[in-house]
């Protein structure tokens, strides 16, 4: 069976030293702060609030990466060159003046790639940094959109010796989707491309790159609503398709979710034309060039969010949340995308948040938290048939978690999350920090975890 090109894994914490006001309509949240900084109004979802944690694996590296108070925001990251098992002392990637936020995270090999959003120049910009050594050393930092507008949201992916990044820019007074590509491993990258370039407001890019293809996703509102659009490179990203409206309603669709087999590609999203919240999907089997009927894989009768999503060789999986009176995870599961199986219910309880999942061959695992309760757990449920049943959930972690995300590599499985500790009464102040822990069994059990920062 091919393997499947991984999406990079990108796992989203509430971090106090920076704050966020959000609102919630329709299920299309407010984000008070274009990019991350200045105030004004940019379309997000609920989750891309929580910032901080990532981990990304390729071989027998893993690497985490965060952002923490150093007197200022900056961005950290270690790295294991032993399948998890040790990890190298902390890296400092940011070290400067201003204030940088975690975004995005890729890997090929013993190279590294962290783009991360900062403010020292005044407004936003888009930084970069490479590792060609497992980590354990780092180029220079790049400043990759380098505009008099704030640039924000960035997202990277890595083929070979092809490096993508994508990110949003409000420099034109509305927001874009910026597109850049490098081909030599990041050392240097292509002149900047205006994938959306339209009179609206584009929003969420998510980037995924299998062979000399490469597959982007946004959210755009040029025609009065908000609708999921797409295009694809078949030449390592000199040149791309014409956009493609995949959601295409009445209603508001954004916040995709971007995964790719072979030729299959993937996308599932959020949308409240029933008058509700829904979660749909549409499957490429040509690479992106035309793509299937739209999906409800969802078709609850209420709110349904927080859509996840993996593949690997011809298994893709799809996870969301729904929400009532009691918050209740689900997951299907599809050969090629084509027909879903019956949505098998993972968990249930008043608060359910950082749900993924992850395929590993017929090996399907899911991890959420679950705040119901004073102290918060993070779970994990596995299952062995392509998702047909699941077992019963491990807890792998207890305390104030607030987010948590896995990686599956053979039979080692790798689980990121992060704990906050109240210093006061009001918790006004507060701790954070970060832990890593791997299965060696495939989810069964787990080692003792490693605090990381």
């Amino acid at each position: 069976m091919a393997k499947t090109r991984k999406p990079l894994a990108i796992l989203m914490v509430t971090i106090p030293i920076a704050v966020f006001i959000t609102l919630q309509s329709q299920g299309i949240g407010v984000f008070s702060i274009a990019s991350i900084f200045e105030p004004r109004k940019i379309q997000v979802s609920t989750d891309l609030v929580r910032t901080g944690l990532m981990m990304t694996q390729s071989a027998s590296n893993v690497y985490v990466a965060w952002s923490g108070s150093n007197g200022n925001q900056d961005i950290f990251f270690r790295a294991s060159n032993d399948g998890g098992k040790t990890f190298d002392p902390v890296v400092n990637l940011s070290d400067n003046l201003g204030r940088s936020v975690t975004r995005s995270m890729a890997s090929k090999g013993s190279a590294a790639y962290v783009a991360w959003v900062d403010n020292t120049y005044g407004n936003s910009d888009v930084f970069f940094r490479r590792s060609t050594d497992g980590g354990k050393t780092f180029d220079d930092t790049m400043n990759l959109s380098n505009s008099s507008g704030n640039s924000g949201f960035p997202a990277v992916d890595a083929e070979g010796p092809a490096v993508y990044v994508v990110w949003v820019d409000a420099t034109n007074g509305n927001d874009e989707i910026l597109f850049r590509a490098s081909r030599d491993a990041a050392a240097t990258f292509d002149d900047t491309m205006n994938l959306s370039n339209n009179i609206g407001n584009s929003e969420s890019p998510t980037v995924m790159a299998v062979g000399s293809n490469v597959y982007v996703t946004w959210h755009d509102d040029s025609d009065g609503n908000f609708d999921v659009l797409f295009r694809a490179s078949y030449d390592t990203g000199k040149t791309f398709t014409p956009t493609i409206n995949l959601s295409n309603s009445s209603g508001n669709s954004g916040f995709a979710v971007l995964t790719a087999a072979g030729s299959n590609v993937y996308v599932a999203w959020i949308d409240d034309t029933l008058g509700r919240q829904d979660v749909f999907f549409r499957v490429s089997k040509d690479g992106g060039i035309t793509f299937e009927p739209a999906i409800n894989l969802s078709n609850s009768e209420v709110k349904s969010t927080f859509p996840t999503m993996d593949a690997d060789g011809p298994l893709v999986c799809v996870g969301w949340i729904d929400e009532s009176m009691e918050m209740v995870m689900f997951t299907s599961c599809s050969m090629e995308g084509s027909e879903f199986r019956e949505p098998v219910r993972i968990s249930s309880g008043k608060v359910l948040k950082s749900n993924t999942i992850h395929v590993e061959g017929i090996g399907v695992y899911a991890t959420w938290v679950d705040t119901s309760t004073a102290i918060n757990g993070m779970f994990l449920r596995a299952s062995s048939n392509a998702g047909s049943s699941f077992a019963p959930a491990v807890n792998i972690a207890v305390g104030k978690i607030e987010a948590a995300s896995i990686l599956v590599k053979g039979t080692n499985a790798y689980v990121l999350w992060s704990d906050k500790k109240c210093n006061d009464e009001e918790c006004i102040s507060v701790t954070v920090n970060a832990y890593f822990s791997r299965s060696t069994d495939r989810g069964l059990t787990f080692e003792t975890p490693i605090r990381l920062n």
